[in-house]
This record gives structure tokens, C-alpha cells and sequence, in this order.
């Protein structure tokens, strides 16, 4: 499942990093576009297990991409966990520890932004949250 979500490994996901054009998502993305704004452009898939995953490309004032969002909604408590527990080692595997591990573990991402996981629950879904965010630049 985490590679259905992350994609092949290029890029920070799905062979999309931050700067890349919106034009060049358009082509690279697969899933299906159900969103598009002024802010982002919206993705969404689901698995083989009917879970959802919702990807927000967020974007500049020069149509590139300035972060992305992953909405991940899943079936089962032990599904959730599992998949948050493969992120949290790829995370670690691709840019060493987490620079805060507390509820929501936050990475550096080296030298452009951070991602962090953050669960959700609560009555009527469960799922995880995961934000790629780029540094602003300091003038």
C-alpha cells in the first residue's frame, strides 16, 4: 500500500517534488483529478481495500508546487497503525530522525521543507495526515 501511495520513490511523492510546474503534476499524476483551484490541485484515488487517498498539490504564484497533502482515510484501526508505522520508517530511512517526535513527527527534509504524520480519529473517520512543506525563504 505505501507504494501505491508514495509512488516509485522519485521526488518527495509520486515523482513530484517542490518547484516542479503544475503542468508537469498534470502529466506525472495518475490518480484522478476531482479538484482544481487557484491554491492547489486536488488528486484522488482509492486502494484495492476501498480505503481513500486524497493528494493536494499546493501551488505558487508561479504555478509551481509549493507542498503537498495527502489525505489518507482508512477502514481499520490496525490498517491506520500499520501504514503509519511504514511511513515513519521510510521518513527516517530517507532523512534520518525525526527533528520532533511527538504526536506528530516532523522531519527535515534537507535543504527545502519538512513532512510530518499526524493520525486522525475520531467517530466518523480514521486516517492519517501527511504534510510536505516547504521552507519559506528568508529575505
Amino acid at each position: 500500500m505505501l507504494r501505491t501511495i508514495m509512488g516509485t520513490g522519485e521526488g518527495l511523492i509520486r515523482g513530484i517534488q517542490f518547484g516542479d510546474a503544475i503542468t508537469d503534476v498534470k502529466k506525472k499524476e495518475k490518480a484522478e483529478l476531482f479538484e482544481e483551484e487557484d491554491t492547489h490541485i486536488g488528486y484522488s484515488f482509492d486502494t484495492d481495500n476501498f480505503e481513500t487517498v486524497d493528494i493536494l498539490y499546493e501551488k505558487n504564484a508561479q504555478d509551481r508546487v509549493s507542498g503537498i497533502e495527502l489525505d489518507i482515510y482508512m477502514n481499520t484501526d490496525a490498517s491506520n497503525d500499520s501504514l503509519k508505522n511504514e511511513l515513519v520508517r521510510q521518513f527516517t530511512n530517507q532523512y534520518g530522525q525525526p527533528i520532533t517526535n511527538t504526536e506528530i513527527p516532523t522531519w527535515a527534509i534537507k535543504p527545502k521543507g519538512t513532512v510530518s504524520i499526524k493520525v486522525v480519529k475520531n467517530k466518523l473517520d480514521r486516517g492519517l495526515e501527511v504534510r510536505y512543506r516547504q521552507n519559506s525563504k528568508s529575505i
